[in-house]
Parts: structure tokens; C-alpha cells; sequence
């Protein structure tokens, strides 16, 4: 294993000079499983050491016992030998699945410990032996201080929109004081010339018809008729136009409300213009925050994970972080003997002759023929 290069361990916790990433070495690691199982899951091979690879050697004691693996049979015994390999190997094969969810299972939780003992470990980072980490603390708490850095512009740009808001809330209050008073004037006239509008609606139909009726009188109508209708059509005519002239005297004064009801109305809507402007600002920055932070959170994971390893490697684990330390060397140990298990049965289904194996079905093929060779034989 390389050796871990010295580096001030506190330089990390306080952002200084010196730091480079980039040359650091490979992550250290609990010394838990070996090789071959630790290739089972690949959040839990983290709790692999880097250890030399490993001498070949024979089958474990439990693959030797679940294969019933003993002494090559008798060429009298080839016949059973090769029933029970098949036998034992279907019943091993049936088992694989349900142990390799198992493992799976407890590589996941092996490794959502790991990941809590990182952050308890970070979070006790001003703890005395905290600095005797080095390295992986250090990348921790640089990679923590970027997210933080992202946190950082999201809080700045919610703060500008709620400072925006309130003084479009202050706004608000401020223009109904003056605006309540003018509003209900331009209401009111509002109303008025609406009701004058219907009224002439209503004189313009009877003087339409007056002067259907007169249009309608024949050249034997009596000049009485003709007189009525012309007085008619004469005060409709009247009555109309005094309408007019009352909605054109309201006109100016409606006019006159609405446009100080514009101009009470135009700096709220400046304010709220702002408002939307922050807002779309505050997505803007959150959109592209959480894009770029995706890759920084996982790789601040990433570095936790490593943290928690050098704590466990250390001994430094039951100092920093106690509780979760037991809980990870629990789900490590847990996840060991899982994989230990489904390693071994998958072994397991090698450890047997294939030439006795041969030799068995062989003979028992040629038995076969022979018998029916004599069946033959004996219908003839």
C-alpha cells in the first residue's frame, strides 16, 4: 500500500495553500471481506482494505461442506456420484438468487452506514483528534465548503425576492391609503354613466320606433296623427339628447379618476415588475445551482465515505462518532458474512469431479442400451 502523503492536517480545516486534490492516493479502506467478495456489490467493496492481491488458494471449509466434497468416488459409485452432484447442484443454484439479494441488501445498508458515519465524523471535525485524519477530512470539508457555497447563492437570491415582496407589500399598503377614496369616486361615476348609457339605450329605441310609426302613415292618415307622432319623435329626440349631454359631462371627471388611479397604480407595478424579475432570477440560479452542485454532492459523498474509512482504519471512529461506528462495523460485519455465504455456494457448484461425472452418465447410458438391447433380444 503507498504510503499516505504528509500534509498539515489542518490546513484543510482552514482552506490554506498546499491543498491539491489531485495528489492524493487511493482511498483507504476497512479491512473486512477479501477480494473476491468484495466485488460483489460496488458501494460495499469500499470496506475492502488495499491489500497485495491474494495467493491462490483452495476452496473455504464452507464451500467443502456445502458440496459434500470429499474423495474421488469409486468407479463402482461413478452411477449415485453423478445423481447427487446433479442433485446437490440444483439445490445450490436454488439458493444463489435469495443469497445475492441478501447481499445486495446488505451491501446498500453496509454502505448508508459508511456514508452516516462519514457526516457524524465531518460534523465532529473541531473535535481534538479530528486533525489526525488529514487528508480525507480535508477533502471533506472542501468539497462540504462547496456546497455551502452553493446554498450561499440560493439564500442571497430568496432574500432578495423577499425584500422585494415586502416592499411591494409596504407599497401596496402605502397606495390604497390614497387610491381607497379615489377608487370609490370613479366607481360611483362609473355607475352613474353606465345607468345614463341605458337610459339614452332606452330613448334611442322609442324614438326608432316613433319614427318607424311616422315612416309607416299612409297619405290618408289624418293630420292629427301625423302632428302626434312628428311631437313624438321631436321630445324622444330631446330626451335623448339630454342623456348625452349628461354622459358627456361625466366623461371628463371619469377620465380624470382613472388616470390618478394609473398613476397611484404605477410604481406598485414598477415594485411588482421587480418582484418577477427576482423571482425568475432566484429559478434562474437555482436551476443552474442545482445543476452544478449534483457533482459536487455526490463527489462530497463520495469524499464522507472515505472519511468514514480512514476514521475506521484509525481507530479514530469510536473517538469522533461512537454510535455510528458500531452501526457501520455492524452492517460491515453483516455484509461479510453474506457475501462470505453466496461466495461460498457459488463455489460450491465447482467443487465436484466432472470426469467421474462423465464416467457416471457414461455407464449409465450404456446400461441403458444394454437393456434395451436384451429387450429386443427377447421379443425376438
Amino acid at each position: 500500500m503507498a504510503a499516505r502523503e504528509s500534509i498539515d492536517p489542518l490546513t484543510g480545516l482552514t482552506g490554506g495553500a498546499g491543498f491539491d486534490e489531485r495528489a492524493l492516493r487511493a482511498r483507504p479502506a476497512v479491512g473486512l471481506l477479501d477480494a473476491s467478495e468484495a466485488t460483489l456489490h460496488a458501494p460495499a467493496a469500499r470496506a475492502v482494505r488495499d491489500e497485495p492481491a491474494p495467493r491462490v488458494r483452495g476452496p473455504s471449509a464452507r464451500a467443502i461442506e456445502l458440496a459434500e466434497h470429499g474423495a474421488p468416488p469409486s468407479i463402482f459409485l461413478e452411477v449415485p456420484y453423478a445423481f447427487a452432484v446433479v442433485r446437490r447442484n440444483r439445490a445450490l443454484r436454488a439458493r444463489i438468487p435469495e443469497l445475492r439479494r441478501l447481499a445486495e441488501a446488505a451491501a446498500q445498508d453496509a454502505d448508508a452506514a459508511c456514508l452516516a458515519l462519514g457526516r457524524a465524523v465531518h460534523a465532529n471535525r473541531q473535535h481534538p483528534r479530528a486533525p489526525e485524519l488529514g487528508t480525507p477530512l480535508k477533502i471533506a470539508f472542501a468539497r462540504h465548503h462547496q456546497l455551502q457555497e452553493y446554498e450561499r447563492e440560493i439564500a442571497e437570491a430568496e432574500a432578495r425576492v423577499a425584500q422585494l415582496r415586502e416592499a411591494h407589500t409596504l407599497a401596496a399598503a402605502e397606495a390604497e391609503m390614497g387610491r381607497r377614496p379615489v377608487a370609490a369616486r370613479a366607481a360611483s361615476v362609473q355607475a352613474e354613466v353606465v345607468a345614463l348609457q341605458r337610459e339614452y339605450e332606452a330613448h334611442a329605441a322609442a324614438l326608432h320606433e316613433a319614427r318607424a310609426a311616422l315612416t309607416s302613415l299612409g297619405s290618408d292618415a289624418s293630420a292629427d296623427a301625423r302632428v302626434e307622432l312628428e311631437a313624438r319623435c321631436t321630445l324622444r329626440k330631446v330626451e335623448a339628447d339630454a342623456v348625452v349631454a349628461q354622459i358627456d359631462a361625466r366623461t371628463p371627471e371619469l377620465n380624470r379618476l382613472r388616470a390618478e388611479l394609473a398613476a397611484i397604480d404605477r410604481p406598485l407595478d414598477a415594485v411588482r415588475a421587480k418582484v418577477e424579475e427576482a423571482e425568475a432570477s432566484r429559478d434562474a440560479v437555482r436551476a443552474r445551482v442545482e445543476a452544478e452542485s449534483a457533482s459536487t454532492r455526490a463527489r462530497f459523498e463520495e469524499a464522507l465515505r472515505d472519511l468514514a474509512e480512514a476514521a475506521l482504519e484509525s481507530q479514530l471512529d469510536c473517538f469522533l462518532a461512537p454510535s455510528e461506528a458500531r452501526q457501520a462495523r455492524v452492517r460491515n460485519e453483516t455484509y461479510a458474512a453474506q457475501a462470505r455465504e453466496l461466495k461460498a455456494h457459488e463455489v460450491a457448484l465447482t467443487l465436484h469431479y466432472p470426469n467421474a461425472v462423465r464416467r457416471g452418465f457414461a455407464l449409465l447410458g450404456l446400461c441403458g442400451v444394454g437393456v434395451i438391447a436384451e429387450f429386443l433380444v427377447l421379443l425376438s
